[in-house]
C-alpha cells in the first residue's frame, strides 16, 4: 500500500457512522468527497447501503473506499 502525504492539503473533516442503516442518509446529507467503509463478509446492511450509494444519482459519483476486515 502506499500512502501519499500531499503538503498543500486542505484539512479535512471526518465522520464516523456505526450503524449502516444510518450511513446512506448521512451522506446524502452531508455530501462527502470520499466515503471509507470498513466492511464484514457477510454485513448484509452495509452491502445494502453501498448499493443504495451507487443506485442515487446524488451519491452514486462519490469515490467509496472498502476496507475488508
Amino acid at each position: 500500500m502506499v500512502i501519499e502525504i500531499m503538503p498543500d492539503a486542505e484539512r479535512c473533516d471526518a465522520v464516523f457512522v456505526e450503524s449502516p442503516a444510518r450511513a446512506y442518509s448521512l451522506i446524502k446529507r452531508v455530501g462527502p468527497e470520499l466515503v471509507i467503509v470498513c466492511l464484514e463478509m457477510n454485513d448484509q446492511d452495509s452491502f445494502q447501503a453501498l448499493s443504495m450509494l451507487t443506485l442515487d444519482r446524488q451519491t452514486r459519483e462519490i469515490p467509496v473506499v472498502i476496507r475488508m476486515t
